[in-house]
C-alpha cells in the first residue's frame, strides 16, 4: 500500500525531502545511543514514518482543494465583472435636457427585457421609455465578452459600448446612440465607494466641458448608450440621474434628490391656484389629503424610480385622499394636471 501511494505521488521532490527526514532520524538514533536495544529506534521510527507519511497525505488534500478552489474562485471572480453591467433586474434614470427658447428636461427610463441570436451569439434587448413607463421603445442589442461590452443600436451595426480593460492612456473606438467609430482615451483611474460599495471608474477624455466617467456595473455617467454624446453634437444632453437594482440605489447623480425630473409639455399651475396637502412627511399605511384651489384633471404619484404608482383621472372634485398601504418607503413625486393641462409639482415622503 505504502509503495503504491509513493509511485502514485506526483510532487517527488516533496517526497524525497520526507525519505531523507526518516532516514537522518535512524542514522542519528544509531550512533547516539548504540547501546540501547535495537528495538527502541525501530520502534521510533516507525512512529515517526506513520506521523510524516500522514503528513505528506495531509498536504497533498490540502493543496489539491485549494488549486481547485483558487481556480473557482479567479474563474468566478472574472465571469461576475464581465456579466454584471447589463441585466434585467436593473433600471437606468436619464436627464434628457434640450435647448430651444427655454430649457426642456425630461427622464428617459432604460431597461433589459428579453433576448435575442445574432450569428451564433447571445445578445440582451435594450428598451427606453420616455413618457414614464407608458410605452416602451427597442434601442439595440447589447452582449458581453470577458470585460468588453458590444452594442447593435436598431439601424446599424455591432459596435464596442465600453473597454473595462482599458488602463491610464490606453485609447479605443466606441459606438453610442448616435454614432459610431467614436474615440475615447483614459486618462486617469481610480475607485470610488457608492452606496457602501467599492467601484472601479474610469475618467473619459473630454473635448468640451462634460466630465465623463465609466464606472464597474454602472455604465456611463451620461447613460448606459451614451458614452460621448456630445463628440458630434453640442446639444441635447444626457446625465445618468439614478440606476436601481431591484429596489436598491446602485447610483445617483451628485445633488440630486429625485429619479425622475421633466418640465416637458406642461405649463406651471399659478400660484394663486394653491394646492395644500398634509401629513408630509407622511407615515406608511396613514392618509394623505389634497386639496385644490382649482378644479383638477389628474393627480399622478412616481417613485424614486421613475414609475407612474398611483393615478387619479377625471376627478370632479376639489380635494382627494390618496391611501400609502401599498406603497414603499421613500421620496414621491405628486404631479398635477389642471382642466388646461397646466402642471404643478410636490414632493411627498412617505416614511
Amino acid at each position: 500500500m505504502l509503495i503504491k501511494f509513493i509511485k502514485n505521488f506526483k510532487n517527488k521532490k516533496f517526497l524525497i525531502s520526507i525519505i531523507g527526514k526518516m532516514v537522518s532520524v535512524i542514522i542519528r538514533s544509531f550512533l547516539q545511543k548504540p547501546k540501547k536495544k535495537i528495538s527502541q529506534p525501530i520502534n521510533f521510527v516507525l512512529s515517526l514514518t506513520s506521523f510524516l507519511l500522514l503528513e505528506l497525505s495531509l498536504k497533498h488534500i490540502i493543496m489539491k482543494r485549494i488549486t481547485i478552489i483558487s481556480g473557482f474562485i479567479l474563474l468566478f471572480g472574472v465571469s461576475i465583472f464581465g456579466q454584471n453591467l447589463f441585466s434585467p433586474d436593473k433600471q437606468w434614470n436619464v436627464r434628457f435636457t434640450g435647448f430651444s427658447w427655454f430649457v426642456t428636461y425630461s427622464t428617459e427610463i432604460y431597461k433589459i427585457d428579453g433576448d435575442s441570436t445574432v450569428n451564433s451569439k447571445s445578445y440582451q434587448k435594450l428598451w427606453a421609455s420616455f413618457d414614464s413607463l407608458s410605452t416602451w421603445s427597442y434601442q439595440g442589442l447589447v452582449r458581453e465578452e470577458g470585460k468588453k461590452v458590444y452594442f447593435i443600436p436598431a439601424d446599424r451595426s455591432e459596435g464596442l459600448l465600453y473597454d473595462f480593460d482599458l488602463e491610464i492612456g490606453d485609447t479605443a473606438r466606441v459606438v453610442n446612440l448616435n454614432f459610431d467609430n467614436i474615440p475615447v482615451q483614459i486618462i486617469d483611474k481610480d475607485t470610488i465607494t457608492l452606496f457602501g460599495k467599492q467601484r472601479v471608474r474610469w475618467h473619459i477624455s473630454h473635448e468640451s466641458y462634460y466630465a465623463e466617467y465609466w464606472i464597474e456595473g454602472i455604465g456611463s455617467s451620461n447613460g448606459p448608450i451614451h458614452t460621448k454624446f456630445y463628440y458630434n453634437m453640442n446639444c441635447p444632453t444626457w446625465e445618468l440621474l439614478c440606476l436601481h437594482q431591484n429596489d436598491s440605489l446602485l447610483y445617483m447623480l451628485n445633488s440630486q434628490i429625485g429619479c425622475y425630473q421633466s418640465n416637458v409639455g406642461m405649463e406651471e399651475i399659478e400660484a394663486q391656484n394653491s394646492i395644500d396637502f398634509w401629513p408630509n412627511p407622511v407615515k406608511k399605511g396613514n392618509a394623505v389629503r389634497v386639496d385644490f384651489g382649482f378644479e383638477p384633471n389628474q393627480v399622478e404619484m412616481i417613485n424614486s424610480s421613475g414609475k407612474v404608482v398611483y393615478v387619479a383621472a377625471e376627478l370632479t372634485q376639489n380635494s382627494l385622499q390618496i391611501e400609502t398601504n401599498s406603497l414603499a418607503t421613500g421620496l414621491y413625486l405628486i404631479r398635477v394636471i389642471n382642466q388646461e393641462n397646466k402642471t404643478q409639482i410636490l414632493k411627498l415622503i412617505v416614511n
